[in-house]
């Protein structure tokens, strides 16, 4: 069963537009589950990946993320309230 933050987080339009970008660096996570708490490294993300993932994130949303660390986030929880607050600066 879904807590309310997998539910707010599932809804989230960041979240999609992230998840559109996750699919596209890594196509094999198209049919996964991806919940808050999970870490980009436990679904393989490589750091060129990880990398390329920023930049299509970066393209979408209009905002820089690389110069702030990539160290700033671990999870995709984490990752989508980084671009959701980038977002609205």
């Amino acid at each position: 069963m879904a807590d309310s933050r997998t539910l707010s987080f599932e809804a989230s339009p960041v979240w999609e537009g992230i998840r559109n970008c996750i699919i596209r660096v890594k196509p094999s996570l198209t049919e996964t589950g991806l919940f808050p708490n999970t870490r980009l490294d436990e679904h393989g993300f490589s750091s060129i990946e990880t990398m390329m993932l920023l930049f299509e994130i970066e393209e979408m949303f209009g905002i820089s993320i690389i110069d702030r660390g990539m160290d700033s986030f671990q999870t995709f929880g984490a990752l989508e309230a980084m671009v959701h607050r980038l977002a609205r600066a």
